[in-house]
């Protein structure tokens, strides 16, 4: 499973060698840094994912999001959700499919972000997605973080991608929104999940505390000013890790 780093701009540097990597909206606009890593010229041996901006809780229009695909040159692109709403999240999807089937030539793979209050919403949604009919659209399924508090299951994602595996074989490449904890990734590990994105690492480091030693999740998910920190914010020793 690749891991993609979500770092600082401070930071940044420690993805280079990273196959994935995963470009947030909020860093973009927040930090010369970040924008500026992004932008090389490089980094054409890279996979690369756009997010869309829904944990961050940024105001990213459609419009936004493929100005932003086409200028980073990206691989694939999460499509807009409303964070623990399936139908509100398949109106989002629907209308930004409508969108880019409006441009020529625009071929991008589509990350469709499962949502829903419960596993049976979250089954509902990933149903949908295999039947559903667009034209040249190839689709990654990203199960994100919150699953686990949302629906009351600790292994929640587990359970939805093998699920997912059994039903719709390999119809689907899959990708983990974000960190929960240890176990949580051997699990992901071990059902050929193709990719994670985290920015764990250096929130640890900013907290002081080793992951290898977390037994649960963590509730210190977000840091404020997270983009624009200086890299001696960061334990040093627990950085080297990631």
């Amino acid at each position: 499973m690749e891991v993609a780093l979500i770092a600082p701009g401070s930071l940044q540097h420690l993805s280079v060698n990273r196959k994935f990597e995963m470009i947030i909206p909020e860093g973009v606009h927040h930090d010369s840094r970040y924008k500026t890593y992004f932008s090389h010229e490089g980094r054409s041996d890279k996979y690369t994912m756009l997010d869309n901006g829904a944990f961050e809780q940024a105001q990213v229009t459609d419009h936004n999001l493929l100005e932003l695909a086409a200028m980073y040159q990206v691989d694939e692109v999460a499509a807009p959700d409303v964070i623990g709403d399936v139908y509100q999240s398949l109106n989002k999807l629907e209308s930004f499919l409508y969108m880019i089937e409006s441009y020529q030539d625009f071929q991008l793979r589509i990350m469709a972000v499962v949502q829903g209050q419960n596993l049976r919403e979250c089954k509902s949604f990933i149903t949908y997605i295999a039947s559903t009919q667009h034209a040249n659209t190839t689709w990654t399924l990203a199960f994100p973080k919150h699953l686990v508090k949302t629906t009351g299951h600790f292994d929640a994602r587990l359970r939805l991608i093998r699920w997912t595996q059994r039903e719709y074989n390999h119809l689907f490449q899959i990708h983990a929104l974000g960190y929960n904890y240890p176990g949580e990734v051997q699990g992901l590990a071990g059902l050929g999940v193709r990719s994670l994105d985290t920015s764990a690492p250096f929130i640890a480091a900013y907290h002081r505390y080793s992951l290898q030693n977390q037994s649960e999740i963590d509730p210190r998910s977000t840091i404020p000013d997270y983009w624009n920190l200086p890299a001696d914010q960061f334990d040093s020793k627990l950085v080297e890790k990631t």
